[in-house]
């Protein structure tokens, strides 16, 4: 389109008087075009955009037709963005008004302190290369360059304006130009949509499009940022197949337990954790170093890691340097926890009454008598009469919590690097209890050569914790005396004139005053420390063909202290010695020191030959766990995995790993683990091209075998006793690899532009050659050996949606929900009969553990002691009563029945994320379904003459008696007789929904005067809220007395970026 110079300059006139219209600046970033451009001039470029939009462009015929040859493609870029790459290189600018667009040569503004910049743009690849053909704008201008085939660039700036990298593919990157620096390297972060997504496999990295197996990536935002003092905590919600469920609060000792789809061995359910290539406790890292977190759930995802992959496999890898300017962040909170659930326990004087009432439904005589119950109500004096709140003595409300962590990163294309000091600080809920945590992480990123680079990574941590000794029973210890100390027993007592500094504290059983406990019974302390190094060496022997070495070195040590002063304890009113005194103790020493060493390599290989690609990888690893001094656990593996893909719509996966390990007899040490996975890209096909609404639908399905090991070592080989010669243990010298076959169906789907994804998978996970240890027959004159002789399955499905949308300009949506279920089923036993275990019954068709008791009917009436109903011996009316099964009159242990499965079948979970201008909300709800789950100890029944003792709850005054039949709980006795023994009287539905955590933050825009970059403040909360049928105790850690409870946390943190 060619006008006259006149007409030019009106139309400039014109254009530079009127002030931007912000509609149609907004319809030129929703106004998107697809296009390839090869050594086209720039003029023909713009007849192309013309022709396929209604703008109309004006400009300076002969300078454009002078431009430049222009190479370069868009996929459905906005028009403002193909703007900014067409003419900026060409150093022109344009504005526009209404469907004119004006370009004219780029002009420094007039008396401007210019400055020239020089460098270089790459992306974040290891090692990074350089990005030629980089757009680099100023902002608020159409003034830039185009980097050259080096990723080399010179810019004429000046101070504090503020620069756009950007490039096709790649998001961009803004940048404040300092008035004192010269030279400067960026890197851009690839813009990848999710089936290109890259997704860490273990020894490879892989796109999702070219995936055929199941594999989940959790969402990094439920780790950054929040109070999480353990980091398996963080995998709570967010991904399906796994059920993640904290068992203590205990600070120091409040890691979740982990189970993906089910438990699939008698040996134990966690799962292997990898942490950049090596076996590592999760819980030790820093969540401020995450850079993501995978989940191997199926075979063919885990083959890799054959035998001992059978519980699943989390590969984690930390965040690295990316060639840019020096970034230093500071993300520290503080706040406070409480506990999820509090005893609420009766006063001194209802205590009395109710000891009274079980003596005399024992045939006994009261303890207390009227006067001294009424004095102990009326508080009249609290020395001879205590009324002591035991909980409000020993636990605190409210503990304090701090984290602190300060990071430094950068790098260029020569050397990478990131650095990481982290400090945790817990303070317990028990007085006298805390646990502190110091950890140091380095990751450096070296090029040796251009082909070469090597990564060098340094771990330290130092764990501190410290509990109450007492008696050695720690913090449980105390928690327990809190349910058993009785209230009308004093904490401790007025000081004495006649023995100044002296306390004299309430006299309970053999000291177990929890008071005196925490103040003189002395304290533990426990020192962790551990240290890992990890080298890998990374060669590009060709394009697409690599060589990847490791070699890792952990060790762990630490050492314990017990502390505490000899004590003796005098009765208040006579100065007798009483109770048990507290010897002097002063015991420290080491504990066992362990080593860790892994070395390994594997070639990679990819190439891409018309419509196929292929990649294929293939290694070897050697592994010693030193566990002790005289303990040696050897691993030794060949693996290979192949991925093929056909038009990116047909995918295959085969996978093949062999194992040999020191755990095993030596013709039993091997074991090989195959697997293959298919997949089809429906979405791709042509047939469904039409769908517009429809951007993936991929069918996949897939069958390996996976191994466990995880025996004791040297289980194969019978031990002598040095002293007598007998047989200390009998060993198998058969005994091999577990067995781990799952067959796995799974879809993905995703729709309206990526805007709604489904996963769903349905799998069938079986374990063969169970290693069960048997009861030997009367004849056999062995004890329990290991035998590989049972099988299980676990059969689930599980669903998740997502959905995340852009509602307006200022507005963002992330919505996420999922679903898992999971049953077990014992499908073959070392005998026939089950194997009961306490309250707890296996048995063939049932599921791995059943709660195993008596089926109770109620409380028992007097009109049933009349009838002559079976009863247990000394029972009586308002005991509980049990179902006669067997029908023979008797009430015994034949007539226990299954109960019900200790591990629910169903989870759920959801997830709410909501950003509107510099506003953010997040939120995330977990449940668990319907299970059997059983009150215990002195939470069910508070009194035990014949244990430590029990202060009644005040739940258990709904207690029967003749006046009150339809009571909740049996008849007060002092010790629990038959109304302890299992059975569903004790059992509550333990489904529950908890509110894992509510976030709200804000992110502060700053003067560019101020130099700092980014600022952020949040408040967080952490379990606030669950709904649930329990009435005493925490639905997800259950237990008893002695249980620490699940804490809220409530938060204030700040993020800064310097």
């Amino acid at each position: 389109m060619r006008i006259s110079s006149l007409l030019l300059a009106l139309l400039t006139a014109s254009v530079t008087s009127l002030r931007a219209d912000d509609a149609s600046a907004q319809r030129l970033k929703t106004m998107k075009l697809t296009m390839q451009v090869k050594n086209e001039p720039l003029l023909q470029v713009l007849r192309r955009i013309e022709q396929s939009t209604p703008l109309r462009f004006a400009y300076n015929a002969a300078q454009v037709n002078g431009a430049g040859l222009v190479t370069t493609s868009f996929q459905d870029v906005s028009v403002e963005e193909i703007l900014n790459n067409l003419l900026a290189p060409q150093h022109y600018q344009w504005k526009e008004k209404g469907n004119n667009i004006l370009i004219t040569p780029t002009v420094l503004p007039a008396n401007a302190d210019t400055l020239l910049l020089r460098g270089r743009v790459l992306n974040q690849a290891e090692p990074p290369a350089p990005i030629p053909g980089a757009t680099i704008t100023v902002k608020g201008t159409t003034r830039g360059v185009v980097t050259d085939a080096d990723g080399f660039f010179e810019l004429k700036t000046q101070a504090e304006e503020i620069l756009v990298f950007s490039f096709i593919g790649y998001k961009p990157k803004e940048y404040i130009v300092k008035g004192s620096q010269r030279n400067v390297i960026i890197s851009l972060e690839e813009n990848v949509n999710s089936l290109n997504t890259l997704v860490v496999t273990g020894f490879s990295e892989q796109k999702v499009k070219h995936l055929a197996s199941s594999v989940s990536s959790v969402n990094i935002a439920n780790v950054n940022n929040k109070p999480i003092t353990q980091l398996s905590q963080a995998l709570q919600g967010g991904v399906t197949g796994i059920n993640v469920s904290q068992s203590s609060g205990l600070p120091g000792g409040d890691a979740a337990a982990i189970k993906i789809r089910g438990v699939s061995s008698f040996l134990g359910s966690d799962p292997l954790v990898l942490v950049d290539g090596v076996p590592f406790d999760m819980n030790k890292l820093d969540p401020n170093t995450i850079e993501n977190i995978t989940v191997l759930k199926d075979a063919a995802a885990a083959s890799m890691y054959g035998a001992r992959a059978g519980n699943g496999v989390i590969i984690i890898t930390t965040k690295r340097g990316v060639p840019s300017v020096v970034d230093v962040q500071y993300n520290g909170y503080t706040g406070f926890q409480s506990p999820t659930f509090t005893p609420h326990f009766v006063d001194a004087a209802t205590y009395m009454r109710m000891s009274n009432e079980a003596l005399r439904n024992n045939g006994g005589d009261p303890l207390y008598t009227d006067e001294v119950i009424k004095q102990t109500a009326n508080h009249s004096d609290l020395v001879k009469y205590p009324d002591t709140h035991w909980r409000e003595e020993v636990m605190r409300q409210q503990s304090s919590i701090q984290q602190h962590s300060l990071s430094v990163s950068g790098g260029n294309s020569a050397a990478r690097f990131a650095l990481t000091a982290n400090y945790l600080s817990q303070q317990g809920m028990i007085q006298n209890s805390s646990f502190n945590r110091g950890t140091v992480r380095a990751n450096t990123s070296v090029d040796l050569r251009k082909n070469f680079v090597v990564f060098m990574d340094l771990f330290a941590a130092r764990d501190q914790q410290q509990e109450p000794y007492a008696w050695g029973r720690n913090t449980a210890g105390i928690l327990s005396w809190v349910y058993t100390a009785p209230p009308n027993i004093a904490s401790k007592y007025p000081d004495k004139p006649e023995r100044p500094g002296y306390t004299y504290y309430g006299t309970y059983g053999e000291s177990w005053n929890p008071v005196a406990n925490i103040e003189r019974g002395g304290t533990v302390n426990r020192i962790r420390d551990e240290v890992l190094i990890n080298l890998r060496p990374k060669w590009e022997i060709l394009p697409g063909l690599s060589l990847k070495g490791q070699f890792s070195y952990r060790v762990s040590t630490g050492a314990n202290k017990t502390n505490r002063d000899a004590y003796i304890f005098f009765d208040y009113f006579t100065n007798q010695k009483t109770g048990r005194d507290f010897t002097d103790m002063k015991d420290a020493g080491p504990t066992n020191r362990s080593s860790y060493y892994y070395t390994g390599g594997n070639v990679d290989y990819t190439k891409t030959f018309g419509q196929h690609r292929i990649n294929a990888l293939a290694g070897y690893s050697r592994e010693l766990n030193n566990t002790d001094t005289w303990t040696e656990i050897a691993l030794t593996s060949y693996f290979g995995k192949v991925y093929y893909s056909y038009a990116d719509k047909y995918l295959l996966e085969l996978g093949l790993r062999r194992d040999g390990s020191s755990l095993f007899a030596p013709n039993r040490k091997w074991g090989n683990f195959p697997s293959i996975a298919a997949g089809w890209n429906l979405g791709s096909e042509s047939f469904m091209q039409s769908l517009t609404f429809l951007d993936e639908l991929k069918l996949r399905g897939s069958y390996g075998k996976l191994g466990n090991n995880n025996i004791s070592p040297y289980s194969y080989q019978t031990t002598i006793n040095t002293n007598n010669g007998t047989e200390a243990s009998y060993g198998n010298p058969n005994i091999t690899w577990e067995k781990v076959s799952i067959l796995d169906l799974g879809t993905d789907i995703s729709l309206f532009k990526n805007k709604l994804d489904f996963t769903f998978d349905w799998y069938n996970k079986k374990t063969t050659d169970l290693i069960l240890s048997p009861q030997p027959t009367l004849t056999s004159a062995i004890s329990k050996t290991p035998v590989n002789i049972g099988s299980m399955k676990n059969v689930g499905w599980e669903i998740k949606a997502s959905y995340n949308a852009q509602l307006t300009q200022k507005l963002s949506l992330t919505l996420n929900a999922g679903y898992s279920r999971n049953r077990s089923t014992l499908q073959k036993l070392a005998q026939e009969l089950p194997i009961i275990e306490g309250n707890i019954i296996r048995q063939v068709g049932g599921p791995l553990a059943e709660y195993y008791g008596f089926k109770s009917l109620g409380l028992i009436q007097q009109s049933d002691v009349a009838k002559g109903i079976p009863m247990l011996p000394g029972q009586a009316a308002g005991d509980i009563r049990y179902a006669d099964i067997d029908h023979n009159g008797i009430i015994d242990d034949n007539d226990r029945v299954p109960l019900g499965a200790t591990e629910p079948y169903n989870n759920y979970f959801g997830s709410i994320s909501l950003k509107w201008k510099n506003l953010d909300f997040e939120t995330m709800i977990t449940a668990v379904g319907k299970v059997v789950a059983m009150y215990s100890g002195r939470i069910a029944l508070p009194f035990n003459a014949a244990g430590e003792g029990g202060t009644p709850l005040t739940w258990h005054l709904d207690y029967w008696t003749p006046e009150h039949t339809d009571a909740r709980f049996p008849r007060l006795l002092p010790s629990p007789g038959g109304n302890e023994k299992s059975s569903d009287f004790w059992a509550y539905n333990g489904a529950f929904t908890r509110v894992r955590y509510i976030q709200v933050g804000y992110n502060f825009k700053l003067e560019r005067k101020v130099k700092i970059k980014k600022v952020r403040v949040y408040v967080n909360a952490q379990n606030p809220f669950t709904i649930s049928q329990i009435k005493a105790g925490d639905p997800e850690s259950r237990g008893d007395q002695t249980t620490y409870p699940i804490m809220k946390v409530y938060t204030a943190g700040l993020n800064v970026t310097f």
